[in-house]
C-alpha cells in the first residue's frame, strides 16, 4: 500500500529538488552565520567560495517556489544581520 503526501491528496505535483542555487555574500566574515541560518530551515549546501554557497529547497514543487522561499529566508536574515548584504546569482 503506498501512502500520499497532501499534496497528492490535493492533486498537487510532487515536490523536488529544484536543483541548486547559489547565494553571493558581500561580507564572507558572516558567512557562519548565512550557513547556520539556512542550516535551520534545511536549505544549504555547501559553501563553494568565500563568498558563496549553495541553497535548495527540498520540499519546493517547482523552481518558482524554490526561489521564492529562498528570497523569504535571505531577506529575514538580512533584517537580523544588517551589514550583511546577499543576492542569489545562477
Amino acid at each position: 500500500m503506498a501512502t500520499l503526501g497532501a499534496g497528492q491528496l490535493l492533486g498537487l505535483p510532487a515536490p523536488s529538488d529544484c536543483g541548486h542555487v547559489n547565494v553571493l555574500l558581500r561580507l564572507p566574515a558572516l558567512m557562519p552565520d548565512l550557513l547556520e541560518f539556512l542550516r535551520q530551515g534545511e536549505l544549504c549546501r555547501p559553501q563553494t567560495a568565500p563568498d558563496t554557497l549553495e541553497a535548495t529547497v527540498p520540499e519546493a514543487f517547482d523552481e518558482r517556489q524554490a526561489r521564492l522561499e529562498l528570497e523569504l529566508y535571505l531577506r529575514v536574515w538580512q533584517a537580523l544581520n544588517p551589514d550583511g548584504s546577499v543576492r542569489i546569482v545562477r
